[in-house]
């Protein structure tokens, strides 16, 4: 397992170095034998500390994340990893029997682009304006169960996923709603020609 902690306007003592280590073997590491790496980010914003945790947990999920803020440097850390173990803990089961569960990464182009908020271009309408990229990267469409993408979602801390229901193969869509629920959009979009390429 590769341990990488990096500062972020924040130089890393050797002191937080040990304890950000030790937290996360003792905490991380017991719910997965075959971790990859765990790239923990802490930086400092006037009065606040703010820690990334990022795992790529060699179970199939590819990549867990968790992050908090504190005054204190050592308690944004714990934060952070409690927030990932409340997590994991919540899943536990479920991902025991991950591997076990025959799931694809379908050969479907697709890219993640991350915009400028349209607002904040000058001299052009909403409805004209030609979105500035600011970063893009590929992604791959998992093929999963409703169930799975809702886990997959809480365990990346991310908003939402674009998936393949494993139930009936059309594109779906689950994303977390400003209420704390969950909202599942399911498409007439038939992917089934795709998954039967890779099957």
């Amino acid at each position: 397992m590769n341990i990488v902690i990096s500062g972020k306007h924040l130089d890393i003592g050797e002191a937080l170095r040990t304890h950000v280590t030790e937290s996360v073997q003792k905490n991380i590491k017991k719910y997965f034998a075959n971790i990859v790496n765990i790239h923990i980010t802490i930086g400092k914003d006037k009065d606040s500390f703010h820690t990334n945790i990022s795992v790529n947990d060699g179970a199939g999920i590819h990549m867990i994340n968790g992050d908090a803020n504190d005054s204190d440097a050592y308690k944004s850390v714990d934060k952070a990893i409690k927030k990932i173990e409340k997590q994991l803990e919540r899943y536990k089961a479920r991902i025991k029997n991950h591997k076990k569960i025959k799931y694809h990464d379908l050969p479907l182009e697709a890219k993640k682009y991350i915009i400028s908020d349209l607002e904040d271009e000058e001299n052009n309408s909403v409805e004209e304006a030609s979105p500035t990229i600011i970063a893009e990267r590929p992604i791959q469409v998992k093929v999963l169960s409703v169930r799975d993408a809702v886990m997959h979602i809480n365990l990346q801390n991310v908003p939402a996923m674009v998936f393949v229901n494993a139930s009936n193969y059309k594109l779906s869509l689950v994303y977390q709603r400003t209420d704390g629920n969950i909202a599942w959009v399911d498409t007439s979009i038939d992917m089934s020609q795709q998954v039967s390429k890779i099957d």
